[in-house]
């Protein structure tokens, strides 16, 4: 069944190829398809944000969200898997972008990562942050995949255009974001003179971990607008990288061909580098990108930081917390559980499903493995669960980035 959606994906293109009048259609029905499914993320995050501001929620309603968030995260993995098999075709690319398709793939991504509550909670696990991603790693490929084929095909000129717009905007809506985080936590301390500065944004987030942060008054309204501000940050970094892929994809061609992006190569240069809307936007970006880094490490060196670092590393003593531990399996070819740490000399002793989640109160070293992947685990989690003395090894990617001041272990 793994395998069901390329299968799928293969024979869209054969019809398509063969019946040329039916491909518009095909592409039509696509991209509606994957619009719904965005619809359904935003809908699913804005349920999520919701429940956090219930004191007490029900656990009907709990085991419901986690259940469309499985449901969004095999849908996405599918029609990567789809995509992938269609857009290989280059006379399937142009089509799939005038049906708006390319709006479809960049409004899908952001609906992989969880919001509120559960996003912090997946980023103050990391105990690893710089070898780590926010979002499922095999779903993020797919649709990076699928978008790396339509800027190898597509016209380079019209796309790095659409990039600029997108990035933009995405741009607009960090700055906003950034202003709210600002007023939840009262940055008064530093005064900003310039939009998109990240100077200060982490200076009153509570130095505590997150399942006591939780337990503070207001915490979870002021949480939504702290989770807003990650993600729209991770979706800036990866229109980025697929910004860089497109202008790598457009000068290979440019040198090829001679005449990909335009007349000549002068013509294509200029037409990207001398507008002021690129330059504004790498501008924007670039200011972003020194004034995190340069708050990242004005966190790293303040009093008392390698001493909650260490702490947060630091392996739970059975009985001794009262947090629980959630991991759930993100791999689409599921998980093996296995009686030990060892992957080579410990038996098989079940299997889980991708979307599944486990539960435990105890941090600890893991392998996490696959059935084709083997990595090492971000998330230190020990998971039991009704496999006596066993522990669950998947695909870890469902763990985000360190926050400086929340180095909790939620």
């Amino acid at each position: 069944l793994n395998e069901m959606t390329s299968i799928v994906g293969t024979g869209l293109d054969e019809v398509m190829r063969h019946v040329p009048r039916l491909r518009p259609l095909v592409m039509k029905a696509i991209v509606e398809a994957m619009m719904n499914v965005v619809n359904m993320g935003s809908e699913l995050a804005k349920d999520e944000e919701a429940l956090d501001l219930i004191a007490n929620p029900d656990d009907t309603q709990l085991a419901s969200l986690e259940e469309r968030r499985t449901c969004l995260m095999q849908y996405a993995t599918n029609f990567g898997q789809m995509l992938e098999q269609i857009l290989h075709n280059e006379e399937h690319c142009e089509p799939f972008v005038n049906a708006g398709g390319l709006d479809a793939i960049l409004g899908l991504f952001p609906c992989l990562m969880p919001s509120g509550i559960r996003f912090l909670s997946h980023v103050s696990c990391l105990s690893c942050p710089s070898v780590c991603t926010l979002t499922h790693s095999t779903t993020e490929d797919q649709l990076s995949t699928a978008f790396k084929c339509i800027a190898l095909q597509y016209n380079s000129g019209n796309l790095v255009e659409k990039m600029v717009a997108s990035l933009e905007a995405q741009l607009v809506m960090m700055d906003r974001i950034q202003g709210q985080v600002r007023q939840a936590f009262s940055h008064g301390a530093f005064d900003v003179e310039r939009a998109l500065s990240a100077q200060g944004i982490l200076e009153n987030l509570p130095r505590v971990p997150l399942h006591d942060a939780i337990e503070m008054a207001d915490f979870s309204s002021k949480a939504k607008h702290l989770s807003e501000y990650l993600r729209s940050v991770v979706t800036l970094q990866w229109l980025c990288n697929l910004f860089a892929g497109v202008l790598r994809a457009g000068c290979q061609r440019s040198q090829e061909s001679g005449a990909s992006w335009g007349r000549s190569e002068f013509q294509w240069k200029k037409k990207l580098f001398a507008t002021p809307a690129f330059q504004n936007m790498m501008a924007k970006v670039a200011f972003f990108c020194q004034s995190s880094n340069l708050e990242v490490c004005r966190i790293r060196t303040q009093d008392g930081f390698e001493e909650r670092d260490r702490s947060r590393l630091k392996k739970d003593k059975v009985g001794e917390s009262h947090v629980r531990y959630r991991l759930r399996i993100v791999c689409q070819e599921g998980a093996v559980i296995r009686n030990g740490i060892e992957i080579d000399s410990c038996a098989n002793v079940g299997t889980m499903d991708m979307g599944e989640s486990m539960c435990e109160l105890v941090r600890c070293h893991a392998i996490l493995h696959c059935e084709r992947l083997v990595i090492r685990a971000c998330s230190r989690t020990r998971l039991r669960s009704h496999y006596r003395n066993s522990l669950c090894f998947s695909n870890s990617s469902e763990i985000g980035p360190l926050i400086p001041s929340l180095n909790g272990k939620v």
